[in-house]
């Protein structure tokens, strides 16, 4: 049987070397880089919402690093948060009934529908992988932008532990993953949407939280109100 799951081996030795190898690396990355919260960056707006030369790569990869209890259990939280669950809402009676009022047969197929309730949509071909399925709804890259170049960066991280020290730390610079703000979450929480209802991004912010163990807070922060709610301005240096 094979390593990690029931193909039957195929080349012996090899491929079980070959296995065990990625095994290990993974494992590794892991284990160093919990050792390092990543670095400060700023967030960005829609308009620069985007990482040149990345492809869309789908959630599921990130899982190999983001499930594990020691990197804040990161990808269990999206799973059981209602972005995951974006595109299966377009296959429900509410959607279904909201569609017909809006001369949409198909919610699931529409391109206003599924512009907000995938990932990755619009982008072409060229730029979304196969690894990448409607299905997965709202993903990690909705909100940090295309994961491929950060995907490579962290396996060549893996790859070099084997052979030593790594080259560098696992940080993550603005080339290699987005921080979002505020405009990107209203970008499709706003009134163009048929249901629509007031939203609340320091509320939203703390509902879809994960924090890194070496953060003490998060760096996507909700802004600071008055004693109205209205959101105080924050002072430029």
């Amino acid at each position: 049987m094979g390593l990690f799951n029931n193909e039957p081996i195929l080349g012996g030795t090899m491929v079980i070397r070959t296995k065990f190898a990625l095994f290990l690396a993974v494992t590794a990355l892991l284990s160093f880089s919990a050792s390092f919260a990543p670095i400060e960056q700023e967030p960005v707006t829609p308009k620069e919402f985007d990482i040149p030369g990345a492809s869309f790569i789908g959630a599921k990869k990130c899982k190999n690093c983001h499930k594990a209890k020691s990197q804040g259990a990161i990808y269990s939280i999206w799973e059981s948060n209602p972005h995951a669950q974006a595109f299966d809402t377009l296959k429900g009676e509410e959607a279904a009934k909201v569609a017909k009022e809006h001369g949409i047969e198909k919610a699931w197929e529409a391109p206003e529908c599924l512009r907000c309730h995938t990932t990755g949509y619009g982008f072409g071909k060229k730029r979304v992988k196969r690894t990448l399925k409607k299905e997965q709804g709202v993903g990690c890259e909705s909100c940090h932008g295309p994961g491929s170049l950060h995907n490579k960066t962290r396996l060549k991280i893996a790859n070099s532990m084997e052979e030593g020290e790594p080259e560098w730390l696992p940080e993550l610079p603005r080339d290699e993953t987005l921080l979002p703000d505020e405009a990107v979450c209203v970008s499709c929480h706003n009134e163009e949407s048929p249901t629509y209802r007031k939203f609340e991004y320091g509320k939203r912010l703390k509902e879809i939280e994960h924090l890194h163990p070496n953060r003490k807070e998060p760096r996507v922060k909700p802004p600071k109100l008055d004693k109205d709610g209205n959101p105080i301005p924050e002072e430029k240096p």
